[in-house]
């Protein structure tokens, strides 16, 4: 599995400035502990509702970004997403009194949808391809 330390992790959660749209937006990324099959690709997880915030998380490397590839994220998604929600909660959710109340960021939001991108590139590490002897 990608080990990422605390001070990495530290600087991959820090309050930074994004732009979507062309305007800018102080966002906070979210590390997820949770890894899945051996967890040797950073992954961000931008829901479409809460861009450009985004969630880190670690995957099988042998998945692929693209939906037109065998085994890709797309297959995956739904467990990525309940992965998510266990730690950072839903947006909605039922209180006390039995009514529905609505959280921000960093609740998960998936209502439309939501986009990944390989992030390998944020660790600043060497890129070795799939398959590669390292």
């Amino acid at each position: 599995m990608l080990k990422i330390t605390d001070k990495q992790k530290a600087h991959l959660t820090r309050r930074q400035w994004a732009r979507l749209w062309g305007q800018k937006h102080m966002i906070k990324p979210v590390f997820i502990e949770e890894a899945f099959g051996n967890g040797e690709k950073l992954l961000a997880v931008t829901p479409l509702n809460t861009r450009p915030n985004y969630y880190l998380i670690r995957v099988d490397s042998s998945w692929s970004d693209s939906n037109y590839d065998k085994v890709c994220v797309g297959d995956h998604i739904e467990e990525i997403c309940e992965a998510i929600e266990d730690v950072v909660g839903p947006k909605y959710s039922e209180n006390d009194q039995g009514e529905e109340e609505c959280f921000g960021w960093p609740s998960l939001d998936d209502e439309c949808g939501v986009a990944w991108c390989d992030s390998m590139d944020l660790l600043g590490l060497p890129r070795i391809p799939h398959g590669a002897a390292a």
